[in-house]
């Protein structure tokens, strides 16, 4: 599949409305609490965000750390939302570029955040050792994506039959945790630990049929589901290079 045919035209559409930081997701700011954790102490920090789109993460990330010195770095397909990017957060270094296509001269980095941005793959070791080779000693590199409880794996393929030139997308594949932890038993320089992501509210449906919202089910108050007719459940993999 071609780097065109994986880019999600949600995405352009969605992050193109420019600065989003004054609605913070819920996810965003639980994936801060953990960088804060790791980072306790104010320190300079180089920080890649891959997928980074406008740049909403990263500046909600230095508003709620602002005794760090994050070196940011942004990542995305999308040149027209980088460029909201460098607008919206100063000194932020964007590259074009998907992620098997990185370069490794472009350094080492302390935190690397993956948001959202995994489900576009049908692989996820190709994606994850790129990742993994920019961690430097001691680094964090942290994913957040849909996961499965159970073991197995899904691939989906949607697309919007209204638009009648519309192709099928990739997006909201599902990897297992245990075909993940598989592929981590090859890093053992690595620690990685799971956490849970559940909605703390209710969505209401948005004309696009593939933004998430809430129903109520007898063990979620507020389970995400989408257009896709799927039970969208969420976590955070974060792990930390020795």
């Amino acid at each position: 599949m071609s780097n065109l045919e994986r880019n999600r035209t949600v995405d352009k559409d969605i992050y193109s409305n420019g600065n989003d930081s004054s609605f913070p997701k819920e996810s965003h700011k639980k994936i801060i609490s953990i960088i804060q954790k790791y980072l306790p102490l104010p320190t300079q920090v180089s920080i890649l965000d891959v997928g980074c789109a406008n740049g909403s993460f990263l500046l909600l990330l230095s508003k709620m750390l602002p005794n760090h010195d994050f070196q940011m770095t942004g990542i995305d397909l999308h040149p027209n939302l980088l460029e909201i990017a460098k607008k919206n957060i100063n000194g932020i270094h964007t590259i074009i570029s998907p992620i098997e296509e990185l370069k490794s001269d472009i350094g080492l980095f302390d935190v690397i955040t993956c948001l959202g941005t995994f489900s576009v793959f049908d692989d996820f070791k190709l994606p994850f050792t790129k990742l993994y080779n920019l961690m430097a000693k001691k680094g964090l590199l942290i994913i957040f994506t849909e996961f499965n409880e159970f073991p197995i794996d899904v691939i989906v393929r949607y697309k919007d039959a209204q638009n009648e030139s519309a192709k099928f997308e990739s997006g909201w594949n599902i990897f297992s945790k245990y075909s993940v932890e598989k592929i981590l038993q090859d890093y053992p320089d690595l620690t990685y630990q799971w956490v849970d992501f559940k909605m703390p509210f209710s969505l209401k449906k948005q004309a696009d049929h593939m933004r998430s919202w809430t129903i109520k089910t007898e063990s979620d108050n507020f389970q995400q589901v989408n257009g896709a007719q799927q039970l969208v459940n969420q976590s955070i993999l974060y792990l930390i290079k020795e």
